[in-house]
């Protein structure tokens, strides 16, 4: 009687875990194509046994009483997982520069037919067709006009990349609100999974995909570490900080970066540090170029930029040649200047110290300028734009109104160096006052030059000054014309494109354009001022960046500057569809392992079946039998 009811109980285990395996394969193939959804599994054990004594040799004999489903597990690797998170974070990070730097690409013309290539030409036609008629007023015109279509283009595009720059920041609070979302999301599954496991009963398995799915978008956004406490809660630092814990959420809010610019920057809300180090050098070694919002902030840069933050590498001094300090020697042969020449020598050691120094400063800004310019697609591109604007004006300008060296005192009596209108060789306009001094392009707010009367060294034609008797300077009191220099501190003393303007004079009246040769009655020859406005086309200006050792026309800079920012675009594409790739066939693997078959659930969903059947036909069997017994007597 006994055996018969233990026979009946393990015929009901059969049923009970037949019926479980059906609800398991059931909710598996109901979630065929729920995303993130992880294949569960049931895990079948023996429940107990029965001693019923020994045999002959004295071994114990049991009698099993069936078996029980001990879990249902979530088929998932940890290692795949975590895979997938990284690469999948790398793959948001340059996708976010990539994002920005394809929307910059369209704003320079290439695309649209109209590129800015064409303004810059349009100023060397003018150039060319000027040198045919000097003094034609059409001829002038035109130049003006090309320069004025050069600073409006230029101006415009500026203007829209600083936009751009500025319409990132709505990207970054999406970013951050989407990142404080999943971060909450985690934190409410882990109550949810940690109230459901506590009883030691069942796993919580579609909490935990929930949680996993948040994991997984979370990783794309921010690099993420993690770990599982015992009690099921999760825990998440994010860039080296506690993001999500048992207890809460330590959310990222948005401020400026500071009183000078509306850019703004992720903070933790609960100490206010920075959440991403935006003016670091990343590379793929130190797991450092993760996260779509760290891409996304270093592609948009902290600030605009401009050339002035363009480190630009000195010249270093030559030695003097002691062939250049041969002397006539008043008989038809040469003497060596001996006095010259070491003058010459201890100005180039003094020289020479002062490059080491300023080759010192240009190291040190170039690591900054790498940091914080070059690693920003946005402000790299913003800063090497101007650097080209800025040498088309100046260029243009310094012929027109040149400028030369001469030798004061301050105030205190200390002689210094300050830069003046070479009236020697500036060109003068073709008015009856003969205007020198008058550049094609003005500061909007600083005038070119100021006018001071100042005592000024007299020098000789090498410009050596000249000394009386007794050694002491030649002094002359001169009305010249101060050179307003540009300082890096003072944005309105710069000739970058927001403060570049046509010089009004000259739009009132063409004529007073200096393109005479000063002190030979007007010769407008191709082989004066318009041999020099068209041979600096031909001259090598300046290198793209830094970094690199090419020197470029204002042409082939341009060109090449088109070109870097489509190399630099296809290097982000490539990246980021490489990682997309990678992440893509490390999830196909996890899929693998963690998806659901439909044909194999089908396979597992007969199984049970048959196995609930034979247990219930098991379980007739011996409900018969008991039966039978107990109608017997």
């Amino acid at each position: 009687m006994g055996n018969l009811m233990t026979s009946l109980w393990t015929g009901v285990s059969g049923l009970t875990v037949s019926q479980a395996g059906l609800n398991a394969t059931a909710h598996n193939l109901s979630n065929v194509n729920t995303k993130g959804y992880s294949r569960q599994q049931m895990i079948n054990v023996d429940f107990n046994y029965n001693f019923i004594g020994y045999n002959y040799e004295g071994q114990k004999l049991n009698v099993g009483l069936g078996s029980t489903a001990d879990v249902v597990r979530q088929l998932r690797n940890r290692f795949y997982d975590a895979t997938y998170r990284e690469e999948v974070g790398r793959q948001g990070y340059y996708e976010g520069q990539w994002e920005a730097l394809s929307e910059i690409q369209e704003l320079f013309g290439e695309m649209e037919g109209v590129a800015f290539q064409n303004s810059i030409e349009g100023i060397w036609d003018a150039i060319q067709e000027l040198a045919k008629e000097p003094e034609s007023i059409v001829c002038r015109s035109t130049l003006v006009n090309k320069a004025a279509a050069f600073i409006d283009r230029a101006q415009d595009i500026y203007t829209q990349v600083s936009k751009f720059q500025t319409d990132l920041n709505k990207q970054v609070n999406t970013a951050v609100e989407k990142i404080n979302e999943l971060g909450q999301q985690i934190y409410e599954m882990n109550k949810k999974i940690s109230a459901a496991e506590a009883s030691g009963v069942e796993n919580a398995n579609d909490y935990r995909d929930i949680r996993n799915l948040a994991l997984d978008e979370l990783s794309k956004y921010i690099k993420i570490e993690y770990s599982e406490a015992p009690n099921g809660v999760v825990q998440v630092v994010a860039e080296g900080v506690q993001f999500v814990s048992e207890l809460s959420v330590n959310k990222i809010i948005t401020k400026e970066i500071s009183d000078e610019t509306i850019m703004i920057k992720p903070v933790w809300s609960q100490t206010g540090d920075d959440v991403v180090s935006r003016n670091k050098t990343v590379d793929l070694e130190s797991d450092s170029d993760i996260g779509y919002l760290k891409g996304l902030l270093i592609a948009r840069g902290d600030d605009t930029a401009q050339y002035t933050d363009i480190p630009v590498k000195p010249v270093e001094p030559k030695y003097p040649a002691r062939t250049d300090y041969m002397v006539s020697d008043g008989a038809g042969g040469t003497v060596f200047d001996s006095v010259a020449y070491n003058a010459a020598v201890d100005k180039y050691n003094i020289d020479n110290e002062e490059y080491k120094l300023e080759l010192n400063r240009f190291n040190t800004s170039l690591v900054e300028y790498n940091n914080s310019i070059d690693s920003s697609v946005i402000r790299t591109i913003m800063a090497t734009f101007d650097q080209l604007v800025h040498g088309v004006v100046t260029g243009i300008n310094d012929i027109l109104a040149p400028n030369k060296e001469v030798v004061t005192f301050d105030s205190g009596g200390t002689p210094i160096k300050i830069t003046v209108l070479d009236e020697d060789k500036a060109p003068i306009g073709m008015d009856v006052n003969a205007t020198m001094g008058e550049g094609l392009f003005n500061r909007k707010s600083m005038d070119r030059y100021t006018t001071q009367t100042l005592q000024i060294a007299k020098t000789d034609e090498k410009g050596n000054i000249l000394t009386d008797a007794d050694g002491n300077w030649i002094m002359e009191e001169k009305t010249v014309r101060v050179y307003n220099g540009e300082n890096p501190d003072d944005n309105y003393s710069l000739y970058t494109i927001t403060e570049i303007e046509i010089n009004p004079k000259i739009l009132e009246n063409y004529s007073i354009l200096p393109l005479s040769n000063n002190g030979n009655g007007g010769d407008f020859a191709y082989t004066g001022v318009m041999h020099q406005l068209s041979d600096i086309w031909n001259k090598s200006f300046t290198t793209l960046s830094p970094n690199t050792l090419t020197p470029y026309t204002y042409k082939e800079y341009y060109t090449a500057f088109v070109g870097d920012i489509g190399t630099r675009g296809q290097l982000l594409e490539n990246m980021t569809q490489s990682q997309s790739q990678m992440a893509l066939e490390v999830d196909n693997t996890r899929q693998n392992y963690m998806g659901v078959s439909s044909d194999e659930e089908l396979s597992n969903l007969m199984k049970y079946q048959h196995s609930y059947n034979a247990a219930a036909r098991y379980f007739n069997v011996v409900d018969s039998m008991l039966e039978r017994i107990l109608t017997m007597f």
